[in-house]
């Protein structure tokens, strides 16, 4: 069989197929993102699924592909090195004495958040910030079960670090985040809502904190665990790599450099913490002293590339 040099080739077009990916292979304004996708396609097909190629054209599945095709090409401008295990995650990043692991997963979004997003887009809506938290959390357990798969495959080693990146671009308004921090951090560290109290006869003091938020609700009533980072939390996890944009809103398509949207959050209990600086992309979050802190702002740091999506050389 021909070696595929597009991935919208159209002898691969079978059945229904992902509206967004229709969408970018049709439109005249989607050339640097098509350009881009083969780019980043040219460096991970020999390390993808057999049938990536198919797969990223049903529906539902192109944001999720192109996150794996988003992360490949950031990897590749940092200069790490990276396999792709089958089975196993879907990164193997090799380091001196183990191995960085990483699974990517894009949530897809429920039909509460979608009717939420087409009344914002109409009449205006607030952000349904808790659904968006389920939705993650939700996302990031599921692959910490197939961490422990994994693990008990002697896939993943006993010192090799193991990483989740998670994207946002299946949900809309996940890009939209609220203050004081990224929204992420929340079901990590039994994180709640902000508050500030003020008397309203003069008296007294002026308060402001944060509310501590372990556990949430689905519709249902259902408890969810918002501890995953804290001492009763997965310590097997080290680190969650959040990404909150899509493909068409990344910042490589607004001439940023790729990851520049990155939030590295690393889990203090981590069995195998992930070396600071790994992913020197976006934003690195820790626990200093006791407190979850911004310990790296790389953002600052980075200029424009003057291709932007297209690939240099």
């Amino acid at each position: 069989m021909p070696e595929l040099l597009s991935l919208f080739d159209p002898a691969l077009d079978v059945g229904d197929l992902d509206t967004t990916f229709v969408h970018i292979r049709d439109s005249e304004f989607c050339d640097d993102v098509r350009a881009y996708l083969d780019a980043a396609w040219a460096i991970f097909r020999d390390h993808a699924d057999s049938n990536f190629a198919t797969e990223l054209r049903r529906p539902g599945c192109f944001q999720s592909r192109a996150w794996e095709l988003r992360l490949a090409w950031t990897l590749r401008d940092l200069n790490l090195p990276f396999r792709g295990p089958k089975p196993g995650p879907d990164f193997a990043i090799p380091l001196a004495d183990r191995t960085v692991y990483v699974e990517a997963v894009a949530p897809h979004a429920t039909d509460s958040l979608m009717a939420n997003y087409e009344a914002a887009k109409r009449f205006g809506a607030a952000i349904p910030d808790a659904e968006i938290i389920l939705r993650y959390t939700g996302a990031i357990v599921e692959k910490v079960r197939k961490f422990e798969e994994y693990r008990s495959t002697g896939i993943v080693g006993e010192k090799d670090p193991y990483v989740i990146a998670l994207s946002g671009a299946n949900i809309p308004q996940s890009s939209i985040e609220e203050w004081p921090f990224p929204r992420i951090l929340k079901p990590l560290f039994a994180i709640g809502e902000a508050y500030l109290s003020v008397p309203v006869d003069g008296s007294g003091e002026v308060t402001q904190g944060i509310h501590r938020r372990e556990i949430r609700q689905t519709s249902k009533g259902s408890p969810v665990s918002c501890r995953i980072f804290l001492q009763d939390g997965h310590r097997e996890l080290s680190a969650v790599v959040f990404a909150p944009w899509d493909i068409k809103n990344s910042p490589e398509s607004r001439e940023r450099p790729p990851g520049n949207d990155f939030l590295v959050i690393h889990n203090p209990y981590a069995q195998n913490p992930l070396p600071a600086g790994f992913l020197p992309r976006g934003q690195e979050w820790a626990v200093r002293d006791g407190t979850v802190a911004l310990v790296s702002d790389w953002r600052s740091r980075e200029a424009a590339k003057p291709d932007g999506l297209r690939p240099a050389g």
